[in-house]
C-alpha cells in the first residue's frame, strides 16, 4: 500500500496505486487510488478508483451515517452482488454488465439515476437510461430508453422485488421487435418485425411471461399485416 493518513477530527486516507487484499471479504482490491475519508457524520469517497476482482469502479459522493446517500458510481463488469454489498442492501434481482449509476436519498427511498449496458435477469440491454426510485423493495421507473433484446423501447414500470420474487411490469413505444429474440425466456417464437406499443410482464417464482402488443406495418414469421 502507497499513501497516507491523516488523523484530525476526521480520519483521511488517501490510496496511491496500491494493491490491499481484504481477508474478511477474500478479495482483492487493486490499483486503488483516491480518498476515503471518515468523520462523525459521513463516509465519503473523493475521486476512488479501484479494481475488484474482474470490475472495475469509480466512485465519488457520501454516505451519512444516518442514511442520506448522495452517490455516483461508474463501474465496468459489475454484478448485482457488488452494488448490493456497497449499498449494504439487497435488491433481489439479477443483472451485470456496465452501469454509470447516481443514487440519492435515504437507503428507504432511493433515487437512482442510471445508464446501463448488460444483462438484467433474462433480458439483454443496450444503451439503457432510467429514472426510477426504490422504495418498499419496488423499482418504480418514470422513464426508460433502452434496446431491449434488440427492440428499441421508449416507457415505463416498476419491479417489485420483495418476498425473494422478481415480478415486473414494462409498458411503452417498441420497434424492431422480434419475438423470436427471447422475450419469453425459454419459449421459442416465431421470427417477426414491427413496431408499435408492447406490454411485457414477468413472474420469476412461477416463470410466466406475458406480452400484449398493439403493432402495425410488419410480420411474424411468413405472415405480413398491417394492423395487429
Amino acid at each position: 500500500w502507497t499513501g497516507s493518513v491523516v488523523v484530525d477530527n476526521d480520519i483521511e486516507v488517501k490510496s496511491i496505486d496500491s494493491d490491499i487484499y481484504l481477508e474478511s471479504q477474500n478479495t482483492e482490491l487493486d490499483h486503488l487510488s483516491g480518498i476515503v475519508k471518515y468523520s462523525d457524520s459521513a463516509i465519503s469517497f473523493i475521486g476512488l478508483t479501484v479494481d475488484a476482482d474482474s470490475t472495475s469502479y469509480e466512485i465519488d459522493g457520501h454516505r451519512m451515517h444516518s442514511g442520506e446517500l448522495d452517490l455516483s458510481i461508474i463501474g465496468h463488469r459489475v454484478v448485482i452482488q457488488d452494488v448490493e454489498e456497497l449499498l449494504d442492501m439487497s435488491l433481489g434481482f439479477e443483472a451485470s454488465g456496465d452501469v454509470d449509476l447516481a443514487i440519492t436519498g435515504r437507503l428507504d427511498s432511493l433515487v437512482l439515476d442510471v445508464n446501463y449496458d448488460g444483462v438484467l435477469e433474462d433480458y439483454r440491454l443496450k444503451k439503457m437510461h432510467g429514472l426510477c426510485l426504490f422504495k418498499d423493495n419496488i423499482l418504480s421507473w418514470s422513464e426508460i430508453s433502452t434496446e431491449i433484446n434488440g427492440a428499441e423501447f421508449n416507457g415505463d414500470g416498476f419491479f417489485d422485488v420483495s418476498n425473494n420474487d422478481v415480478y415486473f411490469e414494462l409498458q411503452g413505444s417498441a420497434s424492431n421487435i422480434n419475438l423470436a429474440e427471447g422475450f419469453v425466456p425459454g419459449v421459442v417464437l416465431p421470427q417477426s418485425n414491427a413496431a408499435g406499443s408492447i406490454s411485457i410482464k414477468r413472474s420469476d417464482s412461477n416463470n410466466e411471461t406475458i406480452i400484449t402488443a398493439s403493432v402495425k406495418d410488419g410480420h411474424i414469421s411468413i405472415l405480413p399485416f398491417e394492423e395487429c
